[in-house]
């Protein structure tokens, strides 16, 4: 009964929104599927949407345009057309606000649309959004190198970081996700495992060498880090390796792979609203699967929550 009568409720609040969406598109997003994009704004022109389609060109081009459409209060929706980092950057102008975000999926990874069970088929996922579904999340921020940036799905500080700054954009055009497995093996040999002080609500983790703070329950694709995803809580699952061993680093992985992240003995999760990072060295940061400097960091949960068209 409870299902249905928020079926209703959505139907109701979804005919009291605008339907004027925009399309920002990542037009070297991960798959590259100009059609997808055509198709997708199809269904949605053939529901009665008025559909406006931009490109981004530049990293951070996608906030930009996301907030000027916000601002204009004459969208009722906004998608991110692109992978993980173009959904965050159309977030960060987003939230907060009473416009519909939406995803169509066409990066690389695409981790926050399996985490929200977002459709992959264009169809189905317009489908959703002209239906009303909607779910509310809490996204968190970082603030590194003079600047505060939001993700939404993880963060990481270290040697995952190593491999995202130093993946080729063309292997991972040619390669698709093994391209990330190519290069971990290559970060695990050039990386050097540091320990970081980490600051976790005021309580200090000494020894940490790698950290991945996470919003959900999956990462790097549908591999699952977490028992639960913290999507629509006010927290996020900060998860330490506590190690400078290569070695204990390929086991985790290995754990990781396995779903068995729980039983390796150096991880440990801790749940948090906080998080302070500090180095002797000036450490890597990747967030949504981007570059993001180096620490000293902070990062806080968002106080500002985002509406999401997602089924769950």
């Amino acid at each position: 009964m409870a299902g249905v009568i928020g079926t209703l409720l959505n139907g109701v609040a979804s005919s009291m929104v605008s339907k004027r969406i925009a399309i920002i598109v990542n037009p070297i997003a991960g798959k590259r599927r100009p059609h997808s994009v055509h198709r997708f704004a199809g269904y949605l022109k053939q529901a009665g949407f008025d559909v406006r389609i931009e490109k981004t060109l530049f990293p951070g081009h996608a906030t930009e345009l996301a907030r000027q459409l916000v601002e204009s209060r004459q969208y009722g929706y906004i998608v991110a057309a692109g992978g993980d980092g173009t959904i965050a950057e159309v977030a960060e102008a987003v939230v907060g606000s009473e416009v519909i975000f939406c995803i169509l999926p066409i990066g690389t990874a695409n981790v926050l649309a399996h985490e929200l069970s977002i459709n992959f088929d264009e169809r189905q996922n317009a489908s959703n959004i002209i239906k009303g579904y909607s779910t509310t999340i809490w996204p968190a921020f970082l603030q590194n190198d003079g600047r505060e940036s939001l993700f939404v799905q993880m963060l990481g500080i270290g040697i995952d970081a190593h491999i995202v700054h130093h993946i080729s954009s063309r292997l991972k055009r040619v390669m698709g996700k093994a391209a990330y497995a190519l290069q971990m093996l290559r970060s695990l040999w050039q990386y050097e495992l540091r320990e970081m002080s980490v600051s976790i609500d005021g309580q200090i983790y000494e020894k940490a060498t790698s950290v991945i703070i996470s919003k959900g329950a999956l990462y790097a694709g549908e591999h699952r880090l977490l028992p639960e995803s913290k999507q629509k809580d006010e927290v996020f699952a900060a998860v330490l390796f506590q190690s400078r061993n290569k070695i204990d680093y390929l086991l985790a992985a290995s754990a990781f792979f396995m779903g068995k992240v729980s039983h390796c003995r150096h991880i440990k999760v801790v749940t948090a609203k906080s998080v302070e990072i500090n180095a002797p060295d000036k450490l890597p940061i990747q967030s949504d699967g981007d570059i993001r400097g180096f620490t000293p960091a902070t990062v806080t949960i968002s106080t500002k929550a985002l509406k999401v068209a997602a089924p769950i």
